[in-house]
């Protein structure tokens, strides 16, 4: 009977092996799917972080380590805490950084684009809940830029305070020669708030200036060297600035101090097509010109490519040397055969007067400002420009 029993019992263990098994692949399963669902709303569960991307161009391309995540205006709820690169791309230029995401934090970028990296702004926030040094920490592009809190000028960046309470603040960041950014920010407890801002180099001033005498060539010179180092990017940021500003003033034509001629997109006209060549101007047309201070006035080139335009009013007479009796005129460097001689004009040479003085003309000649006597040359009468 005991035999017969442990047999039974034997049997009974046996046929009930493969519901174990079945159990236990069940269990397994449910396990991993668990897991991976865990996986997949981690960023719920330990705390996402959360992204808002913000452009002025109507369309810029958000990726995120590389991956295309959508376009502006873009948010997500569900970026993994650590470092990740932010890449936006527009029509014809793009920005690129890295930022670090703490847990249960935001990330808040706005960018201006603008035609390339000199030419663009904008402003990156992100909390840290590791590094609690400060209250808040400012950098800026370019450096020593003027940081004001709530209207008080508190220092320059880089910038850093621990005194700050929680709450939110207006923030300025000023520099000259460059477009402020204001931005409202808020310090929270328990985060390091970090601000990278990037200023606008501004293409032009904000008051605008003629040329002497002149009611449409606006002189737009500068002493920066970022400005004057190549000038195409400059005329197509002076169109951009312009246009994205509300400008009341817009550029029919930009002459740069090499003699290049742009149009009222920024894009250089070619002097050797029919265009190039000969370029009516329109009543109510203005042109800048892009030159170097140190020039004082119309380089030389600049000077060379003025025939090229018809009807333009650079604010002074457009004269031609006359026979001489020697086959040139001496500029001079002050309205005085005493003058100290700065070069020639050839007979035939046509120039514009900046002013008059005494029987003298004041020219722009070779980079510099020079004086020719009025006894050797007779005014050239402008076009009509057409209505």
């Amino acid at each position: 009977m005991l035999l017969y029993n442990l047999m039974q019992l034997a049997s009974s263990n046996k046929s009930k092996k493969p519901l174990i098994f079945l159990a236990v692949l069940v269990g397994v399963g449910v396990a991993g799917f668990l897991i991976f669902k865990m996986y997949k709303s981690k960023g719920s569960i330990f705390g996402a972080s959360q992204l808002s991307v913000n452009a002025t161009e109507e369309k810029v391309e958000v990726f995120l380590d590389d991956a295309k995540v959508g376009e502006t205006p873009y948010d997500s709820k569900e970026v993994r805490p650590g470092e990740h690169s932010l890449k936006l791309k527009g029509a014809t230029s793009s920005y690129e950084t890295v930022i670090p995401f703490s847990s249960a934090s935001q990330v808040v970028i706005n960018r201006d684009l603008g035609v390339s990296r000199t030419f663009a702004s904008g402003q990156n926030f992100w909390l840290d809940s590791k590094d609690l040094s400060s209250k808040i920490s400012i950098v800026s592009e370019p450096s020593q830029s003027k940081v004001f809190i709530d209207d008080a000028e508190v220092g320059v960046t880089p910038f850093s305070s621990s005194v700050l309470s929680d709450g939110e603040y207006d923030l300025r960041i000023e520099k000259e020669g460059y477009e402020p950014q204001s931005a409202r920010a808020k310090v929270q407890k328990d985060f390091k708030l970090n601000v990278s801002v990037q200023l606008f180099l501004r293409p032009f001033p904000e008051k605008l200036e003629t040329f002497p005498g002149s009611k449409m060539v606006y002189n737009l010179s500068s002493d920066n060297t970022e400005l004057t180092l190549d000038a195409k990017p400059w005329a197509s940021a002076v169109v951009y600035f312009a246009n994205s500003r509300g400008s009341s003033t817009k550029f029919a034509y930009l002459l740069d101090y090499s003699g290049a001629i742009y149009n009222s997109e920024g894009k250089e006209i070619n002097k050797d097509t029919e265009e190039g060549k000969s370029i009516t101007l329109k009543a109510g047309d203005s042109v800048a010109y892009l030159g170097k201070k140190s020039d004082n006035g119309l380089s030389k080139e600049a000077t060379d490519a003025l025939p090229r335009f018809v009807g333009l009013d650079l604010g002074g007479k457009k004269v031609k040397v006359i026979n001489t009796g020697i086959g040139f005129l001496r500029v001079r460097s002050e309205p005085s055969v005493n003058g100290q001689e700065l070069g020639r004009l050839n007979e035939g040479d046509e120039v514009v007067t900046l002013e008059e003085k005494g029987g003298w003309y004041k020219i722009s000649f070779e980079g510099k400002e020079g004086w020719i006597s009025g006894s050797y040359v007779e005014e050239v009468k402008a076009e009509t420009m057409p209505s």
